[in-house]
């Protein structure tokens, strides 16, 4: 599927910490997964200078680091008392700077953050809010949801220099758990945190074999592709997609679509982002958009604001909407039990003759591209997408289940999270695409009439 009005379509983890007494784990763990709980009242300028003053009373001698250094005292503090300590000190910040935190002491990471954040009049301790918060999600201390609540009252720019600052199994961790992030936000999201995890984009390519094996289709066999990642040019990972069929032919369906072979060549993929669009009725909404029935009609929510589906530039119905979330829901379920499929086919035919319909969820799940598409730049369409009925990772999803495209790559939605996950499907990547190759025409039966 093809979202056109046109025809158709590694770093290294931080040492093991040690606390102020030399005895590895406890303090800086502590410190790392919860800050200083007891420093949680309100930083007051003289509390700030006073720990000051005793921080500059500490910084004589050779070992900087010592128990009672000037390190020791600044390691335990919470996010606010820190860099207000650290803006007290003033000039001596430079100094302190010359006698660099001992990274196997304490946690150097975020002492280095809070200088950083410190000698910047623009920036705030929820940079290193933002760390802590990463560290209590990563410790089971607080939840995901939590995390990014914190993460997103930065700006773009300052999530990314914080998650330099980060190790790589922080980062991989909290890529993991992107899905607790609100939902409009997670492709973005991903598209900060992927490159960080994953190979370098020189060392990585993606290649979409469309014919690489066969499936039974409607008692036909037909062609399966393959997409396939190679680092440092070694195949790394295959999973199933499938592309746009052979040779090009009318979507009977939908009037002025046309399924056509996914186009071939070398590409660079655009970053992930919700696919929307008018040129297909169900995907003029991002997947995530709030949505309600009134019984009487479906309202989804824009800046704030109750809408219409009537109002949409391609009117939409209660009716037909009631009847697809049937459809996807009940296929949703078919992936976990493959012998419901009777009860599925008479539960959709029941509800497009006007019979029961499933309520509707809170959230729109219809978009025709799923949660998110990645674009083949260049190309006239083509986007590496999941469809409302693969779209959901917690299923038990097959190569089956993915149908063939009007030219665009489906793919799994469990498939898509590892892929991401991984640091491989992500934007500024190269992705080859290859022809349908002539010689194993003769493999496949007459395509149906409509793929």
């Amino acid at each position: 599927m093809r979202d056109r009005r046109h025809d158709h379509r590694t770093n290294a983890e931080p040492p093991t910490p040690v606390n102020r007494s030399g005895t590895p784990g406890f303090l800086l763990n502590l410190q790392r997964t919860a800050g200083n709980r007891a420093a949680g009242l309100v930083v007051q300028r003289g509390w700030a200078k006073d720990n000051a003053d005793g921080v500059a009373a500490q910084m004589n001698g050779d070992d900087w680091n010592r128990d009672g250094g000037p390190w020791w005292l600044l390691n335990g503090h919470n996010p606010e008392g820190i860099v207000a300590i650290l803006r007290q000190l003033g000039a001596a910040r430079a100094q302190l700077a010359k006698h660099p935190v001992d990274g196997t002491r304490y946690d150097k990471p975020r002492l280095d953050l809070a200088m950083a954040v410190a000698a910047r009049k623009d920036a705030s301790a929820a940079e290193l809010t933002g760390m802590d918060a990463v560290r209590n999600a990563t410790a089971g201390r607080i939840t995901y949801a939590e995390c990014w609540s914190a993460l997103l009252t930065l700006s773009k720019g300052a999530r990314t220099g914080l998650y330099k600052r980060m190790g790589k199994g922080e980062l991989a961790s909290l890529l993991k758990r992107v899905n607790e992030a609100p939902f409009p936000k997670q492709p973005a999201l991903e598209a900060e945190l992927s490159p960080l995890v994953g190979p370098a984009a020189g060392e990585l390519k993606l290649e979409f074999v469309p014919d690489a094996s066969t499936v039974v289709e409607k008692g036909l066999v037909q062609p399966m592709g393959e997409l396939r990642v190679f680092v440092k040019e070694k195949l790394t990972k295959t999973v199933p997609a499938r592309g746009g069929p052979p040779e090009s032919k009318k979507d009977e369906e939908n009037r002025g679509h046309t399924f056509n072979p996914t186009t071939a060549g070398t590409f660079t993929l655009g970053e992930g982002s919700p696919v929307v669009g008018d040129s297909w009725k169900f995907s003029q909404l991002a997947n995530g958009t709030p949505v309600k029935d009134t019984g009487t009609d479906i309202l989804f929510q824009r800046d704030g604001k109750w809408t219409s589906v009537s109002k949409l530039t391609t009117k939409l119905t209660r009716a037909e909407i009631m009847v697809e979330t049937t459809r996807v829901l009940a296929l949703h379920e078919l992936a976990d039990d493959r012998s419901k499929l009777p009860q599925v086919k008479a539960e959709v035919e029941l509800a497009r003759a006007g019979g029961p319909v499933r309520p509707l969820p809170g959230a729109w799940i219809l978009n025709d591209f799923g949660k998110e598409g990645f674009r083949l730049t260049g190309t006239e369409g083509d986007i590496i997408h999941t469809t409302p009925e693969t779209d959901d990772a917690s299923r038990a999803l097959e190569a089956g289940d993915l149908v063939m495209s009007h030219g665009c790559i489906h793919i799994l939605a469990g498939d898509r999270k590892e892929l991401v996950e991984g640091g491989f499907l992500r934007g500024g990547v190269r992705i080859t695409v290859q022809p349908y190759d002539p010689a194993k025409r003769s493999l496949w039966g007459k395509p149906p009439s409509k793929p």
